[in-house]
């Protein structure tokens, strides 16, 4: 098992010989954490598969992968104009 925290978000990981790869939702209070925490994995040398960017569908993301091959996607909802 494995896990990652920062501030108010945790996300755990329990490996199964019987699944895949998945999809790892971790929603942020603010466009900072998400570019906070970018720049944290990046300086680490993690595998960052988008780097953050603003999207039409209202949310600032990044997406990285894990050893494994799963994808954790960093997001925050944008305030709507």
């Amino acid at each position: 098992m494995s896990d990652v925290s920062r501030r108010k978000a945790a996300a755990f990981r329990e490996q199964y010989s019987n699944t895949g790869p998945v999809l790892i939702w971790l929603n942020l209070d603010s466009r900072k954490d998400v570019d906070e925490l970018y720049e944290a994995w990046s300086g680490r040398g993690a595998r960052i598969v988008s780097k953050p960017e603003s999207k039409p569908w209202n949310l600032h993301e990044f997406t990285a992968a894990d050893l494994d091959g799963n994808l954790l996607r960093v997001s925050m909802t944008l305030a709507r104009i």
